[in-house]
């Protein structure tokens, strides 16, 4: 979906290597290992979990060009997409295309019944910087299985709640 928006800035030639694992593969990889405490862990103690996914990243990353994102612009919300919890993950400005500007994580077992499952499954979905056109941003909605990066197509306005409006038409 494309809006009348101008670009604000130069987009870079390539996705940073820390804006790029810490979305797509940090918060995920953390999430797989264990579901159900991702989300506690993340709904009451999320800068803990960023600080310390961060650190990781860091030197995961170490030897790439030098960061230039403010990680203190990351926020966590919480909350629910029909009986699902979720969380919204909004990330520090994507400066380049690929780079995830908002992920939201949704628990595809309903609250009620979490202590009935070993392992919860989820749905990890990310809306990207996409390829600008004639000088509009664009977003890319896309999704990660397993280990499997699907672009579903076309984003939306990069706004928490037509992000979540996006996914939950897919999850519900």
């Amino acid at each position: 979906m494309f809006w009348n928006k101008k670009k604000k800035a130069a987009l870079l030639d390539e996705p940073r290597a820390h804006h790029y694992t810490l979305a797509h593969i940090a918060f995920r990889y953390f999430c797989d290992s264990d579901p159900e405490q991702f989300f506690r862990v993340m709904a009451s103690d999320s800068q803990a979990v960023v600080d310390m996914l961060w650190e990781k990243v860091c030197q995961q990353c170490e030897g790439e060009a030098s960061v230039d994102l403010d990680i203190a612009e990351l926020a966590v919300t919480p909350l629910k997409i029909a009986d699902y919890p979720a969380l919204l993950i909004e990330m520090p400005a994507a400066r380049a295309i690929v780079e995830a500007m908002m992920i939201l994580v949704v628990l595809t077992e309903p609250l009620a019944s979490l202590e009935q499952v070993e392992k919860p499954s989820y749905r990890y979905f990310v809306l990207e910087l996409g390829e600008p056109a004639d000088e509009k941003e664009m977003t890319v909605f896309c999704e990660w299985a397993d280990d499997n990066h699907l672009n579903r197509g076309e984003g939306c306005e990069p706004t928490p709640d037509a992000f979540i409006q996006l996914v939950a038409s897919v999850v519900e």
